[in-house]
């Protein structure tokens, strides 16, 4: 690892560690039934590659967590359900994924470069992440967006624990 400290490494859930099974839509799921883990299973369906890169990134020293706006009746079944709960500090559900990493990292006294948040939606995940001063990741597997902090395959996120380049030049001294 090239930092003394490990890293602490959000991931968002939906769309990120799990994806929606062909043909449907978060829209159906989230807007139309009951939202329940029954259903929720028949909607989504873990992304093949993340046990592999969660035991990788916890076997590197690297803390692990998950931050997420999904809801609480969804999200810690799913997790559960993926037996993926294992390889996670914490599991939170925040609206404001941004405030909650800067108090995150204030709280913790830790520096910009040892937290990393990786997601799929820019307005969520990235943008706002990154005007906190702190490093965040698009996963585009489609590979349609043109932003430079893009990956198209979470399994980039092992090559980009290894790296600290890459900040984001907002605010870094904690209020």
């Amino acid at each position: 690892m090239s930092s003394e400290k490990p890293l602490h490494i959000f991931f968002d859930a939906e769309g990120t560690l799990y994806r929606l099974r062909g043909g449907k839509t978060s829209e159906d799921f989230w807007n139309r039934g009951e939202r329940n883990v029954k259903r929720a299973k028949e909607y989504f369906e873990l992304d093949p590659g993340v046990p592999a890169l969660l035991r990788t990134l916890k076997d590197r020293g690297h803390r692990l967590y998950i931050l997420s706006r999904n809801h609480e009746d969804v999200l810690h079944p799913l997790v559960a359900h993926f037996n993926i709960g294992k390889y996670f500090e914490d599991v939170v559900i925040r609206d404001d994924k941004a405030k909650y990493l800067y108090e995150f990292k204030c709280g913790r006294g830790l520096q910009r470069e040892h937290i990393v948040m990786v997601g799929d939606t820019w307005n969520l995940d990235v943008s706002p992440v990154q005007r906190r001063g702190i490093r965040a990741y698009l996963l585009d597997r489609e590979g349609t967006s043109t932003a430079s902090n893009r990956i198209g395959d979470l399994q980039e996120v092992v090559r980009l624990s290894e790296a600290q380049e890459g900040q984001p030049p907002a605010e870094t001294v904690c209020r």
